[in-house]
């Protein structure tokens, strides 16, 4: 590509606005509170005690309140820093799968292990991902698989084709560029691109190929396939093959203040319905832009997002074993 193209985009696209003096109205509030904390004891203790002492002990609380305002590490502000620590450490550290009290129990040496350990592995609970169901788009003419993500509204998933980037020219760059821009401009809801690694299931490819040994008309050809076939064999058994995915997601949010998961639910129904159907006309309009810069975007079937998410949540595991006890799947 061409030296002049070009384009500046901010370091960080989400620094919110400066309201007084160059500071956000959260810096501004952390100072306001550090200033009127510090008044507050000068008020109550200033008077009886000597000025010295008075500044050793409001120098912490300064220092604090500056450094939560203004304070920055790696590009994060401290106080961001700060409120993960204490969710982190709030939260619990160990989730499991199933309910309480439903699975199994562990052997008793481990339970006695990990009460009297040095280091105790601090609460557990309920692992809760974001999928609630993973049904079937009706009025679609493909099967598309919709997630019910129960609050934060239902989204889609859609595999990308790719294109070769770097071997093209000069306007072709461009076209491509600006096919991808008309994407990006005409997203109304929350959209995320994700490129995956996995692993290549050879058994389809496989098991295709030995049904089609016999009706081959040569034997020459024959051998050829079967030579073949032995080699892949042995490149699925001893080399572990994979290969890149690109993902786009789709997500419409229904602004539905409801803890019932799944689509069948009388409150909010027609909310969720609706964002389906955007959700469809949104990857519909995806397509055809794409389609302009030869990529084929294909919906997921409920089938194949299932599997997507269980590699996703495990990836050495097998995807056509299947997912349980961590979403509700409605076929």
């Amino acid at each position: 590509m061409s030296e002049g193209f070009g384009a500046k985009v901010p370091a960080d696209v989400e620094r919110p606005d400066r309201v007084l003096a160059g500071l956000t109205a959260r810096q501004v509030a952390i100072l306001a509170a550090t200033a009127a904390t510090v008044y507050g004891q000068w008020w109550v203790i200033g008077r009886v005690v000597p000025l010295i002492v008075f500044a050793v002990l409001a120098g912490p609380l300064v220092v604090a309140g500056i450094a939560l305002a203004v304070g920055r590490r790696d590009g994060v502000a401290v106080f961001d820093l700060a409120r993960a620590a204490l969710a982190f450490r709030m939260r619990a550290r160990r989730l499991h799968t199933r309910p309480p009290g439903t699975g199994p129990a562990a052997p008793g040496w481990a339970r006695e292990r990990a009460h009297y350990s040095r280091y105790p592995c601090g609460r557990t609970g309920q692992l809760r991902l974001p999928p609630h169901a993973i049904t079937d788009t009706p009025h679609h003419p493909a099967p598309l698989a919709c997630l019910d993500l129960g609050t934060s509204g239902v989204a889609v998933i859609a595999a990308a084709s790719t294109v070769n980037f770097s071997m093209r020219t000069d306007t072709e760059q461009y076209a491509l560029i600006g096919c991808f821009a008309r994407l990006l401009h005409a997203q109304t809801g929350p959209v995320q691109i994700l490129i995956r690694t996995h692993q290549i299931d050879l058994r389809p490819a496989l098991a295709e190929l030995a049904d089609s040994l016999g009706r081959l008309p040569h034997p020459t050809l024959r051998a050829a396939a079967t030579a073949h076939h032995r080699w892949l064999s042995e490149l699925a058994t001893d080399t572990t093959l994979l290969t890149h995915q690109v993902l786009l997601v789709l997500r419409e949010p229904t602004h539905l203040h409801t803890t019932q998961p799944g689509f069948t639910g009388a409150v909010g129904s027609g909310r969720r319905v609706a964002a389906v159907t955007r959700l469809a006309q949104r990857l519909d309009d995806a397509r055809r832009t794409l389609a302009g810069a030869e990529i084929t975007l294909t919906p997921l079937s409920p089938e194949q997002a299932h599997a997507v998410l269980a590699t996703c949540a495990d990836p050495t595991r097998d995807p056509t074993h299947g997912w349980t006890h961590s979403w509700e799947h409605t076929p």
